[in-house]
């Protein structure tokens, strides 16, 4: 149980870093396949949503350093303040999207998960093409 739990962790910190989208994004469908109910897997993913992201922000920290032409106020290949004001909204926007996810039944919350993963997929596809 621990090794697939360690595989599908690594595979999950992995992707979401090489294509650039939010660990939730690939935790949440491998948490209800593992039987957690919706509200829980966003519970969950939100929770190692941190855990997921430090490795990729400490590998584009230090393939950044000593690079030469970067925009003013980067750390590595991090532009500073975005990173605070993405952060700083971050923690405002969770608490709220957790009450309000919690008025929902499982069946729209899925669904609503659905649409986002198709319109993330959608624009991956465009910015593949284009």
């Amino acid at each position: 149980m621990l090794i697939n739990i360690t595989r599908n962790s690594f595979f999950i910190v992995t992707i979401s870093s090489l294509i650039g989208i939010g660990g939730g994004t690939l935790s949440e469908p491998v948490l209800l396949s593992c039987g957690r109910n919706m509200k829980k897997a966003v519970g969950t993913s939100s929770g190692i949503g941190f855990f997921i992201s430090l490795p990729a922000t400490v590998i584009f920290l230090l393939a950044g350093l000593g690079i030469e032409g970067k925009p003013q106020y980067s750390l590595g290949f991090i532009s500073i303040i975005p990173f605070f004001l993405i952060t700083l909204g971050t923690f405002v926007s969770v608490p709220m999207g957790v009450k309000i996810m919690h008025n929902f039944n499982d069946i729209l919350i899925k669904r609503f998960f659905c649409v986002l993963l198709l319109i993330s997929a959608l624009k991956m596809l465009r910015d593949l093409v284009v």
